[in-house]
């Protein structure tokens, strides 16, 4: 097994059209999540949330949207 480990960085300063897309595969816990924030603190988590899930699904094979964290 080869060990690694990568560091992403990722500007959270994105479009409307570009955070909508990331939206849509969050589950509606994180949206829940996410309107309890400020609306500045809300974006920001909603974009980190919808790249770390696009990332995930593209290591792991599985749809962003159906990706389970506990």
């Amino acid at each position: 097994m080869t060990e690694e480990v990568q560091v992403w960085v990722a500007s959270l300063d994105v479009t409307d059209e570009r955070y909508d897309t990331l939206a849509r595969v969050l589950p509606s816990e994180e949206k829940d999540r996410a309107a309890s924030l400020t609306p500045i603190a809300a974006r920001r988590f909603v974009v980190a949330r919808g790249i770390l899930r696009t990332l995930l699904s593209g290591f792991t094979g599985t749809s962003a949207a159906k990706l389970r964290f506990s």
